[in-house]
C-alpha cells in the first residue's frame, strides 16, 4: 500500500472517530442540575465533575473558537464537550472554568439560573 493512501486511510479513520465521539456525546456524558449544583456524569451514573452552587460566578454558552481565543478552552476542564456545537462555560470562583456539553444548553443555563439557591445572581457574558 503506498503511503499516500495510508496517510489518507490514517486521516479519515482520525476524523471518523472524531465525528462518533462528538456524535455519543450526549449519551455517555450526562449534566444535570442537582439541588446541591452541577453535575457531570458518565452514563447517567458515574460521577465525573461536580461544580456547587457556590463556586459559581457565571454561566453561559460560548463558541469553540471564543473559548480557545479567550483561553479559556485550553485553561479550562472540559467533559464531554461536542467539537460541533457550542459549550456551556462555567465560570468558578477561584478555580479554572468547566466546559460541559448538556444536550440543550439553553434550557440547561434557564434551569441553573432558575434554581432557588440562583435567582437573579448568575449574569451572562
Amino acid at each position: 500500500m503506498s503511503d499516500w493512501l495510508t496517510a489518507v486511510l490514517a486521516v479519515g479513520l482520525f476524523l471518523g472517530v472524531l465525528i462518533l465521539l462528538d456524535v455519543m456525546s450526549p449519551f455517555c456524558f450526562r449534566c444535570v442540575v442537582e439541588n446541591d449544583g452541577i453535575r457531570v456524569r458518565l452514563f447517567g451514573r458515574i460521577p465525573l465533575v461536580h461544580v456547587p452552587f457556590d463556586e459559581i460566578t457565571r454561566i453561559d454558552v460560548q463558541s469553540v473558537y471564543k473559548s480557545f481565543v479567550d483561553g479559556v478552552l485550553v485553561s479550562s476542564l472540559g467533559i464531554g464537550v461536542r467539537l460541533f456545537h457550542r459549550p456551556v462555560v462555567v465560570w468558578r470562583e477561584g478555580k479554572d472554568p468547566v466546559l460541559i456539553s448538556p444536550s440543550d444548553p439553553h434550557a440547561f443555563i434557564a434551569d441553573v439560573r432558575q434554581h432557588p439557591r440562583f435567582a437573579g445572581r448568575l449574569t451572562s457574558a
